[in-house]
């Protein structure tokens, strides 16, 4: 078990520097280029960007912010099987209460003399 998770580890690790040298190299690409893909299609969309740099990196930054924060959960999820069960019933939970609220609910009724 401890070689098992040492391997694990150390693939981890290698796998993690593939990633960060592959970021690199994508976002040097990128200012070469200053372009990027559109995501929804195979079009560029630099011709529909802002040209305010400062706007463009508080977008940029904003959004990787949220990428990471939602890796950093997805991994922590995978880590821990207890805590994705405990997010799992929390919106069974949510999804029965809205459920119930919704299918139970009755507009009060004004009459108009």
């Amino acid at each position: 078990a401890v070689v098992s998770t040492q391997s694990t580890g150390s693939e981890r690790s290698s796998l993690v520097m593939k990633l960060e040298s592959l970021e690199t190299i994508l976002q040097s690409a990128e200012r070469k280029n200053n372009t990027s893909l559109d995501m929804r299609g195979n079009e560029l969309a630099s011709d529909r960007r802002t040209t305010d740099p400062i706007a463009q990196r508080r977008l940029r930054d904003a959004l990787n912010s949220i990428d990471k924060f939602s890796i950093r959960l997805g991994v922590f999820l995978r880590r821990y099987p207890h805590a994705r069960m405990m997010v799992i019933g929390y919106m069974l939970l949510l999804h029965t209460w809205v459920m119930v609220v919704l299918l139970t609910y009755s507009p009060e009724i004004h009459n108009h003399d």
